[in-house]
C-alpha cells in the first residue's frame, strides 16, 4: 500500500513538474540582429519545442560598443537584481564576454542558480572550483587545424597575422595561439607589435625547415588606419586569423583586401572564408537540451563541461572570390550561400540524363504507337469495306424498309424493300434525290411530321418511335398506315442524318382493333411477362378501360403487380408463377383479388402459359389473358347468401315452432288440468277450489304474455316504425319506482335504488319502447335477487355523444359461458325460472332498431349488470325538471 502511495505520489510530482512553467535568462554576448547569433536563437527554441518544454524566457543582449568589462558588469548586475522577487529557474550564456561579465557581477544568482554556457572559448581557471553551479559546451580555438586547413586549401602559408583586441579576452587569444602554433614545426618567428614598440620571438631558422611560417599578432584596437591598412593588404601565401568578434572591427574581412579564416562561429558570414566552427543552431540545441535536463531535475555532475565538436564550413562567395577549388576542401566540408546549382550539380546532371533517356524513350515509344497506329487503321478501313458490304447486304434482305437521309433531306440509301413499299421502280437509283420529291410521312392534324422529327433528331441525338396514326403518302399518291422509328446518324457526337426504318401496318391495325374489341367487350385482356426488365405488359385498352396511368409503356413493373394482389391471396399467386418460371407447370389459371386503382379490391381471373418455344434466356417467357370476374364474384357471393338465409330461415322456423309448442303447451296443461279438476271435483273443499283457480289463472296471463311477447317479436322484425317523441329519461325512471315496482310488492332483503343525474335528460325516442326495455331489465333482476340491491337509472356521455341505461342487481348472477346464448329467443339459464325466455330478445332487436348497443356483465352468485348504449340526438336537449321524492346513491 505504502509503495503504491509512493508512486501515485511521484506520478503527480512529475505530472506536476512538467507542466509548470519554468523561468529562464538568457544572456547574450552581442546586440541582436547578427545572423550567425540568429541561428544560435533558433537552435534555442527550437530544442524547447520539440522537447515540450513549457518556459518564460528574458533575453538580455550586453552592448557591443562597450569595451569594458567593467561596465558590462554594472549592466548584468542591474538585470540580476530585478528578479529579486522571483529567481529564475537557470541562466542560459552565451559567448565569453556574458560569460566574464556573469562571473565578475559576483551576483549571488551567478553562485546557486544553475547556469549552462556555449560558444565559450576561454573559460576562466576559477570558474570550476567558485561556480560548481555552472557547465556547458566550449568552443576552444585550435589554431594548428586552422593551419592545416590553410595549407590546405591554399597550397602554400608563408604568414598568418592574427588580429586581436588589447582585452583580458583578447590576450587570452592570443596566448592560446601562441601555445598551439609554437609546437608546429613550420614555425619559425612570432612578431608581435604593440603601439609603441614590438617585439620577434625568433624559434628556428627558416633554411632549417620545410614550408616554413611566421606567426605576426597585431593590436586591432591600437592601430592607426594605414597601419592597419599595411597589414590587411594581401600579401602571397599569407592570411588572417580574427579569433574574437567585435562590431568595431567585424567589417575587416569585407574589405576584400587579404583572406580571413575562422577559429569559432562569431561573425560567420561578415566576409570570412570559413573555419573549424560549431555552427551556431547546433550550439544553441546542444546547450539548451543540457539546460531542459537540469530543469526538470538533472545533476550538474551528470554534465561536465564539454568541448562542442567543430566541423569545417565555408562560405561559397569567399572561396569564389579568392578562387578557391573545391576539392581542395576536406570531405565533411559544410558550405554556405552556394547557388542551387552547384549545390546540386551531380543531382541536376543525374536528372538531366534520367530526363533524356525517357525522352528517348518517349520517343520510341510514339514511332512504335504510330507503326501499330498506321496498321491499324489500315486493318480498320478493311474490317469497316468488310462490314459496310455486309450491312449492305443486311439492309437489303429486312423486310423492313430503310431509308438513310441527310441533314439537308437528301436520300443516302434506300433498300429494296422500301422500293417495294413506295411503289418506285427498283431499277431506278434514289440516291440523291430530296425526300420530299419521293414521299412524306404525316400523321392526323400534322402534315409535316417528318420535317419536325429530322429537325428533332440533327439537334438531339436519339431515336423516336413513329406515331400510330402516323401514314406515308409517295409521289404517286399512294397512302398506308406505318410502323417503325426514325434514329440519328452521327458521328463524334455530330449528326449528318437519320435512318428510317418501317412496315406497311394496316393490316397489323386492324387485326388489333378487331382483337381489342372483341375483348373489351368481355373485360379480357392480354398480357405477357417481360423478365428482362420485370415488367408486365398489358393491352393500351386495359388502362384506359380502367383509368391507370400509362407512361407509354403500356407496363406495370413486377413489384407493384405484386402489391396489388390482396394479402390473403399474395403466397398463392406468386408460387404459382414461379413453378411455371422454373418449368413446373406448363400453364396455370388463378384467381385473385387485384386493386390496381387504390380504390379497392376485385376479383380477377388470370390464364398464363409458357410460350411454345421460348427458353428461359427468352425475354417474352410467359403470356396469357386475364379477365375481370367481379360481377361474377358478387354474383355467386350474393347466391350463396341467400341459400345461407333460406337454410338459417328454415332452421330457425323449425326452432320457433318447437320453442313455442312447448312454452305454449306448459300453461295450457295447466289450465286444462285445473279446470277438469274443478268440473269433476264439485265436493272439493273452497280453500282448494280457489287454489286451482288462481293457478288457472296465473297460467292464463303467463300465456297471454307469451303470445303478446312473440306478436311484438314479430311486430319489431317486420320493421314496424318507432315514434321520435321528446323523452324525459328521468320520469321514466321515476314511473318505473313508483308503477312497476309498487312499495307492497317488494322483498323486504332487497333495496331499490334509482341512480339518475340532477339535471334530466331528454332523449328523442319512443318513450312506450324505452319504458319496455327498462321494465323488461328490471323483470329479470326481480327474479334472481332475493337480497342486496336492485339499481337502475341513466347517465349522459357528451365525449360519445350517447345516454347509458342501466340495471344493475346484486342476485345469482350469469355463469360466464352462458352470456353470449342469453339475447337467443326463448334462452332460459334457469329452466324452472317463470317466463318464455324473450324478454332479452326483445329488448336487443328494440336496441338495434334505436341504432344502439347493449351489453351485460356478470359474476356468478354475485349479481348482474345490464347497460344499454342509445345515441343523442341534434333536438335532444338537457332541462332541468324538479327532483321527486325517492331514494338516490
Amino acid at each position: 500500500m505504502t509503495g503504491l502511495l509512493v508512486a501515485v505520489m511521484a506520478y503527480f510530482a512529475l505530472g506536476y513538474q512538467r507542466t509548470e512553467k519554468k523561468q529562464i535568462l538568457i544572456i547574450h554576448s552581442y546586440e541582436q540582429g547578427n545572423g550567425w547569433m540568429d541561428h544560435l536563437q533558433q537552435g534555442i527554441y527550437k530544442c524547447i519545442k520539440e522537447n515540450k518544454l513549457s518556459a518564460d524566457i528574458e533575453t538580455i543582449y550586453l552592448r557591443d560598443e562597450v569595451v569594458d568589462i567593467r561596465l558590462e558588469t554594472k549592466y548584468i548586475q542591474e538585470k540580476l537584481d530585478a528578479y529579486k522577487d522571483k529567481a529564475p529557474d537557470l541562466i542560459f550564456v552565451s559567448g565569453d564576454e556574458a560569460l566574464l561579465a556573469l562571473m565578475t557581477s559576483e551576483h549571488p544568482f551567478a553562485y546557486r542558480i544553475p547556469v549552462v554556457f556555449t560558444g565559450v572559448a576561454y573559460l576562466p581557471e576559477e570558474a570550476s572550483e567558485k561556480h560548481p553551479n555552472m557547465t556547458g559546451l566550449m568552443t576552444t580555438p585550435d589554431y594548428e587545424t586552422c593551419y592545416q586547413l590553410a595549407r590546405q586549401i591554399s597550397g602554400q602559408v608563408d604568414e598568418i597575422i592574427l588580429i586581436a583586441e588589447d582585452s583580458d579576452i583578447g590576450k587570452q587569444a592570443v596566448n592560446t595561439a601562441r601555445q598551439q602554433l609554437r609546437n608546429t614545426p613550420n614555425l619559425t618567428e612570432i612578431y608581435e607589435s604593440y603601439w609603441s614598440y614590438s617585439e620577434t620571438d625568433s624559434l628556428r631558422s627558416a633554411r632549417s625547415v620545410v614550408n616554413p611560417f611566421k606567426l605576426r599578432i597585431e593590436r586591432v584596437d591600437m592601430l592607426p588606419g594605414f597601419m592597419l591598412k599595411n597589414v590587411l593588404y594581401y600579401k602571397l601565401n599569407s592570411l588572417c586569423i580574427l579569433p574574437l568578434w567585435h562590431p568595431s572591427y567585424a567589417a575587416l574581412p569585407r574589405m576584400g583586401t587579404a583572406p580571413f579564416l575562422m577559429v569559432s562561429s562569431e561573425g560567420f558570414g561578415s566576409g570570412q572564408i570559413g573555419g573549424y566552427m560549431t555552427p551556431g543552431d547546433q550550439q544553441g540545441y546542444q546547450a539548451m537540451r543540457i539546460a531542459i535536463d537540469l530543469l526538470r531535475g538533472g545533476r550538474i555532475e551528470d554534465h561536465p563541461i564539454t568541448q562542442s565538436k567543430q566541423i569545417p564550413v565555408f562560405d561559397w562567395e569567399q572561396l569564389h572570390f579568392w578562387s578557391i577549388d573545391l576539392d581542395r576542401l576536406p570531405d565533411e566540408s559544410i558550405i554556405i550561400n552556394m547557388p542551387i546549382l552547384m549545390k546540386y550539380k551531380m543531382q541536376i546532371i543525374a536528372a538531366s540524363v534520367i530526363v533524356s533517356l525517357f525522352i528517348a524513350l518517349f520517343a520510341l515509344m510514339l514511332a512504335r504507337l504510330y507503326r501499330r497506329e498506321s496498321y491499324n487503321k489500315n486493318k480498320a478501313k478493311e474490317n469497316l469495306k468488310k462490314e459496310r458490304k455486309e450491312l449492305d447486304i443486311t439492309i437489303e434482305s429486312l423486310n423492313e424498309g430503310v431509308v438513310s437521309i441527310s441533314t439537308d433531306g437528301i436520300i443516302l440509301s434506300m433498300n429494296k424493300t422500301a422500293v417495294a413499299l413506295f411503289g418506285f421502280d427498283p431499277k431506278q437509283s434514289y440516291v440523291g434525290t430530296p425526300v420530299w420529291s419521293l414521299f412524306n410521312i404525316q400523321k392526323k392534324d400534322n402534315p409535316s411530321y417528318l420535317k419536325e422529327l429530322l429537325v428533332e433528331l440533327s439537334l438531339t441525338l436519339g431515336s423516336r418511335v413513329l406515331s400510330k396514326t402516323a401514314y406515308i403518302i409517295t409521289k404517286d399518291k399512294k397512302a398506308f398506315s406505318v410502323a417503325g422509328s426514325i434514329s440519328s446518324l452521327y458521328y463524334n457526337g455530330m449528326s449528318y442524318g437519320t435512318v428510317l426504318s418501317f412496315h406497311d401496318a394496316t393490316d397489323e391495325y386492324a387485326r388489333k382493333g378487331y382483337l381489342a374489341l372483341s375483348m373489351i367487350s368481355g373485360d379480357l385482356f392480354a398480357c405477357r411477362y417481360d423478365q428482362a426488365n420485370r415488367l408486365i405488359l398489358f393491352d393500351e385498352s386495359f388502362f384506359s378501360t380502367f383509368g391507370l396511368q400509362d407512361d407509354g409503356s403500356h407496363s406495370i413493373s413486377s413489384e407493384d403487380f405484386i402489391r396489388a394482389i390482396h394479402p390473403d391471396d399474395r403466397r398463392k399467386s406468386v408460387f404459382s408463377f414461379l413453378k411455371l418460371m422454373k418449368g413446373t407447370d406448363e400453364k396455370v389459371t388463378t384467381q385473385q383479388r387485384m386493386d390496381f386503382t387504390g380504390k379497392g379490391y376485385q376479383w380477377w381471373e388470370f390464364r398464363i402459359s409458357v410460350l411454345p418455344e421460348a427458353t428461359k434466356e427468352s425475354r417474352y417467357l410467359l403470356m396469357g389473358i386475364c379477365l375481370n370476374i367481379e360481377n361474377f364474384k358478387q354474383a355467386e357471393q350474393e347466391l350463396i347468401r341467400l341459400k345461407d338465409e333460406a337454410e338459417n330461415s328454415d332452421l330457425l322456423k323449425s326452432a320457433f315452432l318447437a320453442n313455442m309448442s312447448h312454452e305454449v303447451r306448459t300453461p295450457l296443461n295447466s289450465i286444462v288440468g285445473f279446470s277438469t279438476l274443478l268440473i269433476e271435483g264439485e265436493e272439493l273443499p273452497k280453500e282448494n277450489r280457489d287454489e286451482f283457480m288462481a293457478i288457472i289463472s296465473e297460467n292464463c296471463k303467463l300465456l297471454l304474455k307469451l303470445i303478446n311477447e312473440i306478436l311484438d317479436l314479430s311486430r319489431i322484425e317486420s320493421g314496424i316504425v318507432f315514434r321520435q317523441d321528446p323523452c324525459d329519461l328521468t320520469s321514466i325512471m321515476e314511473d318505473l319506482l313508483h308503477h312497476y315496482i309498487p312499495e307492497e310488492g317488494r322483498k323486504e332483503n332487497v333495496r331499490y335504488l334509482l341512480d339518475i343525474p340532477e339535471s334530466p335528460t331528454v332523449l328523442l325516442g319512443d318513450v312506450f319502447r324505452l319504458k319496455q326495455i327498462m321494465s323488461n331489465l328490471l323483470d329479470n333482476a326481480l327474479k334472481f335477487t332475493e337480497e342486496g340491491s336492485i339499481t337502475w337509472g341513466y347517465y349522459a356521455d357528451k365525449e360519445k355523444e350517447e345516454v347509458i341505461l342501466f340495471v344493475r342487481d346484486t342476485g345469482v348472477g350469469i355463469a360466464q359461458e352462458y352470456l353470449p346464448q342469453i339475447f337467443d329467443r326463448f334462452y332460459k339459464s334457469d329452466n324452472f325460472t317463470q317466463g318464455g325466455g324473450l324478454g332479452l330478445s326483445i329488448i336487443y332487436e328494440i336496441v338495434k332498431r334505436l341504432g344502439g348497443t347493449i351489453q351485460v356483465e356478470s359474476e356468478l352468485n354475485a349479481g348482474t349488470s345490464f347497460y344499454v348504449h342509445l345515441p343523442m340526438h341534434e333536438k335532444q336537449e338537457e332541462e332541468t325538471i324538479e327532483k321527486g321524492e325517492y331514494e338516490t346513491l
